[in-house]
């Protein structure tokens, strides 16, 4: 029987009325079968804290600068989308920390190479881990996924 008639965040089964049965018994007003009380009461819930992440700010844009890790631009944590400019084939960014599973996608908004140094410990695609850069083609796109605390994979594998 298809339980398809909204009651609040319940559903009720319009063939089950008072006077049908289920297995013999007879659901008449709250109560199933002669001897076993079933009480009807209504239940409200109140939800008295929510936390909702709305990515807020997590679009962001930022200068490259340096000519390595140790000056490179930094990509604010938090960041879904981050746009890149002053891109020199010299200056790059530093990706941000993240959590194994989680992803920042990166645009390269130069007409030139951008620099993208793994943040402090980790390597992107095996480079050499903190310094080793990935160079991203003028104006192309890249998203960067964790897979480690040591390991951040580029898609595509080789952005140009």
């Amino acid at each position: 029987m298809p339980n398809d008639k909204s009651v609040g965040i319940a559903f009720s089964d319009p063939a089950l009325v008072a006077g049908t049965t289920i297995d013999g018994a007879v659901i008449n007003g709250g109560t199933i079968g002669a001897t076993t009380p079933m009480p009807v009461t209504a239940t409200t819930f109140t939800a008295t804290s929510v936390t909702v992440n709305t990515l807020s700010g997590a679009r962001t844009t930022v200068a490259a600068l340096g000519t390595d890790n140790t000056n490179a631009g930094t990509i604010p944590v938090g960041s879904f989308l981050c746009t890149v400019t002053a891109g020199d084939a010299t200056k790059g960014v530093i990706l941000p920390a993240m959590r194994d599973g989680q992803s920042i996608t990166v645009k390269n908004n130069a007409a030139a190479v951008l620099k993208v140094y793994p943040f402090s410990g980790a390597a992107i695609n095996g480079l050499t881990a903190t310094t080793g850069s990935l160079n991203m083609a003028a104006n192309t796109i890249a998203t960067f996924f964790r897979d480690s605390s040591t390991q951040i994979w580029s898609s595509p594998l080789l952005p140009s």
